[in-house]
């Protein structure tokens, strides 16, 4: 998104030559996605812990009081309050939100797709499928990281939760503009699902799927 200044872990804005490397090395990155080449058969075959599931998040959302064009419009338009999000615009399929995640620590980059179901449930729910995944090992602020990701796809790395944190921060952005929000996580990414401990009154979440760890119940 033009104009938008990718901010570090303390607020301020990052080097302009680091910003300008990582936008650059972005589309490609984005079509190469490195970082979800290596399956997860072929990881446990060769008896490696981090899979590819280690740097990749999935949630559903059920939305009530909205409509879809409603849901996708917001997301576009209030992504970037949430931090260094950049929105690719999709004129194609406006309901298909597509996002690059700059982090703050050298601007490894994420890549979050928002699925917006197109037709309301019977009961005037709305459905979205959300996906956030590390697009690969070397930080988009170093030259030439694609290529770099690229020939070392093998290498396991985890995403220390940080695409579920994308994802939750999306859906906090659509409860903070009054959308009513039930999640369910189908997978977190390398780290336990965090309890929120009623943070957004207006979210009930549901765990299908932890990942690689134990997600504590009731009674812990």
């Amino acid at each position: 998104m033009p104009g938008l200044i990718f901010k570090d872990l303390d607020g301020k804005p990052v080097n302009p030559a680091s910003q300008w490397i990582a936008e650059q090395n972005a589309p490609l990155y984005d079509l190469l996605r490195p970082g979800m080449w290596m399956g997860d058969s072929v990881t446990h075959a060769l008896h490696w812990k981090v899979s590819r599931r280690a740097r990749f998040a999935h949630c559903r959302w059920i939305l009530k009081g909205t409509e879809p064009a409603s849901v996708a419009r917001l997301l576009i338009d209030k992504a970037k309050t949430k931090g260094n999000f950049v929105v690719v615009p999709n004129p194609s399929n406006p309901l298909k939100v597509h996002i690059r995640f700059y982090t703050p620590l050298l601007q490894w980059l994420d890549i979050i797709d928002i699925d917006v179901t197109p037709t309301p449930r019977a009961s005037g729910e709305v459905e979205a499928t959300a996906h956030s995944f590390s697009a690969g090992l070397c930080p988009a602020s170093c030259p030439c990281a694609p290529l770099i990701s690229a020939a070392n796809f093998f290498a396991p790395f985890k995403d220390h939760g940080k695409n579920l944190l994308h994802l939750r921060q999306l859906k906090n952005l659509l409860i903070e503009n009054g959308i009513e929000v039930e999640e369910v996580v189908e997978w977190s990414g390398s780290k336990r699902v965090p309890d929120e401990h009623g943070a957004h009154t207006l979210s009930e979440e549901v765990v299908e799927w932890s990942g690689s760890k134990r997600v504590p119940d009731e009674h812990g």
